[in-house]
């Protein structure tokens, strides 16, 4: 499909992208390249329920659990996360407490 050809609003569409360099052109080609065809094409897949049965990518139970083990590290460490954002509130929110109430004896 030559650019003449191309619908009005995807041309519009392709304006408004931000300019790619070659650089991130070229990484973005090596890590599809690295891909399964299925998995690079669902990449680039608006939707990928689109796909042939046959680029679909696999569902196995190995995926399956390494996705499974990586959504829990993923929660472990917002867990984490939040915890010290929490204990760093609590200490803060007791000392301020303290300045307060030294500010109320002098009063």
């Amino acid at each position: 499909m030559s650019r003449s050809n191309v619908p009005t609003s995807t041309s519009r569409f392709i304006a408004r992208m931000p300019p790619i360099t070659i650089a991130e052109l070229l990484t973005d080609l090596s890590s599809l390249k690295a891909c399964e065809p299925g998995d690079a094409l669902s990449l680039v897949t608006i939707d990928p329920s689109l796909l042939p049965p046959s680029l679909k990518p696999s569902t196995s139970d190995d995926s399956d659990t390494i996705l499974s083990a990586a959504r829990e590290l993923i929660d472990l460490h917002v867990e984490i996360s939040q915890r010290k954002g929490l204990e760093e509130l609590a200490g803060g929110r007791g000392q301020v407490e303290e300045i307060v109430r030294r500010v109320q004896d002098k009063l």
